[in-house]
């Protein structure tokens, strides 16, 4: 297990020391441990989620308290009552900008679909996490900032969260939808013909969409709108991740659509509005070659 001391989290960050201090003090960041020969504090992926989350609900604006209570809520349906209230705020508010409204707007769309997937008999995954829904969506365009970096499939040391906190803080510096909202993009990590995974490291990329590029940045891309075959996997998605895909592949094939060797994995519900693992919902699309 990774540790990363308090200059490694306030360069990750872009933070001060005592801003994480102060996220101890107030309860957000829990349970950080100290080094036994000389007393300084580290941090674990733990306390990396945590900082995501927090992070990301700053950027709408939410206080302290009110982190605190989404990041440790009991429940989803929890965190779905905070959400109201700051919707209920919102639209009285004529100072609230109509973009800080959008970001609240999105994180509650995410929660109420979330609440409905894991809530629902009807949605009842798996053992894995596989909720057993395949369709076809339509992605549309969008303006990103990207980052890529190598990773195996199954990501034993969760790189994906490091990578979540590097694009987040990289999303301060231009005007994206939601910190608290990302999309993966996989490549090469399956071929979709023998419908096998190789545990290879490929390139892999975080992406956030943004509302404009007015601001600089080196970090821009414009992803294309395809279709795709989607379905939805509950849980941490390193548990059971590798048979949704099968799953999913072998009922695209049975559909007689041609894949691409590409998949995109977009968060409802994960380490940004839930602390419940159990509980984090991700949609998985696959393209197809047209």
């Amino acid at each position: 297990m990774p540790r990363y001391y308090t200059r490694e989290m306030m360069d990750m960050f872009n933070v001060s020391r005592k801003q994480l201090r102060y996220y101890e003090d107030k309860g957000l960041l829990r349970n950080v441990p100290r080094n036994e020969d000389n007393g300084y504090r580290y941090y674990t992926i733990e306390h990396v989620k945590q900082m995501i989350a927090i992070m990301g609900m700053k950027d709408l604006n939410l206080p302290s308290d009110k982190i605190k209570d989404i990041l440790y809520a009991d429940s989803i349906s929890d965190v779905k009552e905070v959400m109201q209230h700051k919707l209920d705020d919102a639209k009285k508010d004529v100072a609230f900008s109509m973009g800080q409204y959008i970001k609240v707007m999105e994180m509650y769309n995410r929660i109420m679909e979330g609440i409905l997937y894991n809530s629902s008999p009807e949605y009842q995954s798996d053992v894995n996490g596989n909720l057993g829904m395949y369709e076809v969506v339509t992605v549309p365009p969008r303006d990103v900032i990207s980052m890529s970096y190598m990773e195996t499939f199954q990501d034993p040391d969760s790189i994906f969260i490091k990578q979540l906190a590097e694009i987040q803080s990289l999303s301060k510096s231009v005007d994206v939808y939601d910190m608290l909202n990302a999309t993966f993009i996989f490549y090469d990590h399956f071929d979709v013909e023998t419908n096998t995974f190789d545990g290879k490291e490929h390139l892999s990329k975080v992406t956030m969409r943004v509302q404009n590029k007015n601001k600089p940045s080196n970090n821009y891309e414009h992803i294309k709108g395809f279709r795709g075959i989607s379905t939805f996997h509950r849980g941490f998605p390193t548990d059971g991740l590798e048979a949704t895909y099968h799953d999913l592949i072998e009922w695209g094939k049975s559909q007689g659509y041609k894949l691409k060797n590409i998949s995109y994995e977009e968060w409802n519900l994960s380490l940004s509005i839930s602390n419940s693992e159990d509980g984090w919902l991700m949609r998985i699309i696959i393209p197809i070659d047209e």
